[in-house]
């Protein structure tokens, strides 16, 4: 995690050095480009770094600034712009292009979602009735219990929905209708932007 934390505080200050577009042409003067990132990225990139922050100043490994760098995915579309952009793709890889980044929008609704849904179970471990339980999944450890709640995520949103996971109580059914609803509308979406 600190690897990728210091890549990206790399970048930040590069960002200070790395000119931008403005009425079709590069401006590269440092005060602009630094007036231009500073109202625009800055803030929620420095937000996204408070973990190292918190690791070195604080002396605390609290996970509530590691859920912070959560914040860098919204930085993901302007990246598949810029890589678009310097490759000036043609319109066969473009379409290409753009089934990776609505995959890569399945994957990421799907690690959400399945991380809601085991967290859903952790909070309520004991309870015989949760999801993992009463599906037949005691057995098994957090990295295979997250391969699961994945797996249920992305059967949902694919809307395949084999039926082998299912809520156990009512808390669970609660957290299950509305994931289906959004997973059916983000399933159409997708599937109305291929047919594009």
């Amino acid at each position: 995690d600190m690897v990728a934390d210091f890549i990206y505080v790399i970048k930040m200050l590069l960002t200070f050095h790395t000119g931008f577009y403005y009425l079709g042409e590069i401006n590269y003067k440092n005060r602009d480009i630094a007036r231009n990132y500073l109202s625009k990225n800055f803030i929620i990139d420095a937000i996204s770094c408070l973990d190292i922050i918190g690791y070195f100043f604080i002396n605390s490994n609290m996970k509530v600034f590691q859920v912070l760098c959560v914040l860098r995915l919204y930085r993901i579309p302007e990246e598949i712009r810029v890589f678009e952009d310097y490759f000036l793709v043609s319109r066969e890889i473009s379409y290409l292009i753009r089934v990776l980044k609505l995959a890569l929008v399945l994957f990421i609704y799907g690690h959400f979602l399945g991380c809601a849904l085991y967290g859903l179970a952790y909070t309520n471990f004991e309870d015989p009735t949760n999801w993992f339980y009463s599906n037949g999944f005691e057995g098994q450890g957090s990295g295979d219990a997250y391969v699961t709640s994945l797996y249920w995520a992305l059967e949902t949103a694919s809307t395949l929905g084999f039926g082998e996971i299912t809520p156990g109580n009512t808390r669970e059914r609660i957290f299950f209708v509305p994931q289906m609803i959004a997973s059916a509308i983000l399933f159409g979406y997708v599937i109305s932007v291929i047919a594009r």
